[in-house]
């Protein structure tokens, strides 16, 4: 789960807030977990709102998804064809990839950021590790491409 947004009005110290707006990310590979969780979430608010008005919206809904085991399998394989260290993740990323699972087999190959941050403007990684997945990618296209 993630706050991502958060917006205090007014956003003054020593001022009680007249209005908070902010969002929530959930996320889980299991979809009943998040759906336990966001009902957990709706109850604790409107258990804690006292006198507050609160209003609550949905605005995307995206269920968790597992990409094509075949695509997958082929990835590690390559990687583990010219030495590329790897690891199967989970990821609730909302790419392209995700969009392309319902029309074909798809995935996803991930390269190593600094100290584990991404989607930020401090979002690094190493070009050797680029590189890597680059080589990754290009060998399992042209797997892919070159079957029947």
């Amino acid at each position: 789960m993630t706050v991502g947004l958060f917006e205090v009005t007014p956003n003054a110290p020593s001022v009680v807030p007249a209005e908070v707006f902010f969002s929530i990310d959930l996320r889980h590979p299991d979809n009943a977990v998040v759906d336990r969780i966001d009902a957990e979430i709706r109850q604790i608010i409107e258990k804690m709102r006292g006198p507050c008005s609160v209003e609550i919206k949905q605005i995307q809904h995206a269920p968790s998804l597992d990409f094509d085991p075949g695509i997958r399998a082929l990835i590690a394989k390559v990687a583990d064809e010219i030495g590329v260290a790897h690891q199967d993740i989970y990821s609730a990323a909302g790419h392209d990839a995700r969009q392309l699972h319902y029309v074909c087999p798809a995935g996803m190959i991930f390269v190593p950021c600094r100290n584990g941050v991404s989607h930020h403007p401090a979002e690094w990684s190493d070009p050797d590790d680029l590189a890597a997945g680059t080589r990754v990618l290009a060998d399992t296209i042209w797997i892919l491409a070159s079957q029947p």
